[in-house]
């Protein structure tokens, strides 16, 4: 029960940190020739990605320190099969999506402006291009 109650609380430790993060979003400085950028620092980035990889860890490693954990059954011995399956299907997805191309093209899709605005609520979807 202890290790579980650890497994929750680093959860809400990353909840928690979100949290942070998406209320401090409106307060980042931009400085960026592409008028975006996801942190202020490549600091501040290399340590919320570390913080979080590390709470993914201690939950691996609470999880592994339980008496009935759930790497004890049978199903892992399965595991590895399973993982090369979906890999190869994630690179074949991937190379025909790559050769067929995009199934929608975006340009195409004119809409409305208004005051300078683009309006999707105003198309008219019953009409055929």
């Amino acid at each position: 029960m202890k290790w579980f109650l650890l497994q929750i609380l680093t959860l809400g430790a990353i909840g928690i940190l979100m949290a942070v993060l998406e209320l401090n979003e409106g307060n980042r400085i931009v400085s960026s020739s592409a008028n975006w950028t996801p942190a202020n620092n490549i600091y501040i980035t290399f340590f919320i990605v570390t913080v979080v990889l590390s709470c993914f860890y201690l939950i691996f490693l609470f999880e592994a320190k339980k008496n009935n954990n759930i790497f004890k059954r049978p199903f892992w011995n399965v595991m590895p099969k399973i993982t090369i399956s979906v890999g190869v299907l994630s690179i074949i997805l991937f190379l025909v999506g790559g050769t067929v191309g995009p199934i929608i093209v975006f340009d195409t899709l004119k809409f409305p402006k208004v005051d300078g605005i683009a309006c999707p609520e105003l198309v008219d979807y019953n009409v055929r291009i």
